[in-house]
């Protein structure tokens, strides 16, 4: 059984994220947390281990992400309001932002080869440990129109139900169990993860599939930048499993874990763009980004592919033929 892998595919941080639209969602996001989000005292336990927590890792726009001491999972030190994070999603000024048609045209311009590539992926994974066939997929909390477009067009779907979306992305309700749950960047908005994925298991029939993408606590541009990241934002990002930790999360859902990678692309170039604030405190990480030139950067890029310490992680579980 393979559980843990790599990819060797490379792109640009600039392919992703357009500036001056990135640079406006990340003010009102900002704006959103600090006054919406109150000061509470002690630290929830890992929403992964379930293990009690005493590290800060940083602060972000004065909310705390503190660390697990069994598996590297990165969350937010305590559970935030539910209608605090509803309203982020879908009342916020935000989430107007992120429904126009401006931003969902240019996240959906900078990400369609990213997406053809998920998508491959995806339809590899299905062949591999279902057959080459057509799927029933039920894919949770999207929230760019041009992504479900793009799915709705795979070959291996037959049929596509849509629960949870995000603003202007509707729902599309199931009405019997199917063969497959996706969770793409979806997982890491919420607090009860482990919740989430048996919400998932009871939506499969017997043998189907969870499949899905997330962002990795454990990552080394994570764990370099701290809370100097640009792709961290609280409330986007609550919880933030490691390997291990997702492993956790998903066998305590019920799921058998097939698969467990870190394909990133992206953590060798988000540390070097961002070395002059790195935390002082991490010598080696300043003194590795200071010699990172293109060739070397795309060497180490590799090596945390294939060590799972990228900042992106992709999962597969199944849900067992008999309960």
């Amino acid at each position: 059984m393979l559980r843990y892998g790599s990819s060797n595919s490379l792109t640009k941080e600039s392919d992703i994220h357009k500036d001056s639209l990135f640079t406006r969602e990340k003010i009102l996001a900002e704006e959103f947390v600090r006054s919406s989000l109150q000061e509470t005292d002690g630290i929830d336990e890992c929403p992964f281990s379930g293990l009690k927590r005493h590290e800060i890792l940083f602060r972000k726009w004065g909310v705390d992400y503190a660390l697990c001491p069994q598996t590297w999972s990165v969350s937010l030190a305590n559970r935030p309001p539910i209608e605090i994070v509803d309203q982020y999603f879908k009342a916020s000024p935000l989430s107007s932002y992120r429904a126009t048609d401006e931003y969902q045209r240019s996240v959906a311009e900078g990400r369609i080869s990213l997406w053809e590539g998920l998508i491959e992926w995806v339809e590899g994974r299905l062949f591999r440990y279902m057959g080459k066939e057509a799927y029933s997929f039920h894919d949770v909390g999207p929230k760019i129109s041009g992504w479900v477009q793009k799915l709705s067009k795979a070959g291996f779907i037959y049929e596509l139900t849509i629960d949870q979306p995000l603003p202007p992305v509707s729902a599309i309700p199931m009405e019997s169990d199917v063969d497959v749950v996706g969770l793409f960047d979806v997982l890491q908005r919420y607090h009860e993860p482990v919740e989430m994925l048996r919400n998932s298991y009871s939506k499969l029939k017997p043998g189907g599939l969870v499949i899905g993408t997330c962002r990795a606590g454990s990552g080394f541009d994570v764990l370099t930048l701290r809370g100097a990241s640009d792709s961290i934002f609280p409330l986007d990002h609550i919880s933030l499993p490691s390997p291990l930790g997702m492993d956790l999360a998903i066998e305590k859902a019920g799921f058998d874990v097939l698969e467990i990678s870190t394909p990133g692309i992206l953590d060798a170039e988000l540390v070097k763009k961002m070395e002059d604030v790195i935390p002082k405190d991490q010598y080696f990480q300043r003194y590795l980004a200071s010699q990172l030139d293109e060739v070397s950067q795309e060497r180490l890029q590799q090596f945390l592919q294939a060590n799972g310490l990228s900042s992106h992680l992709r999962f597969v579980a199944r849900k067992p033929e008999t309960i």
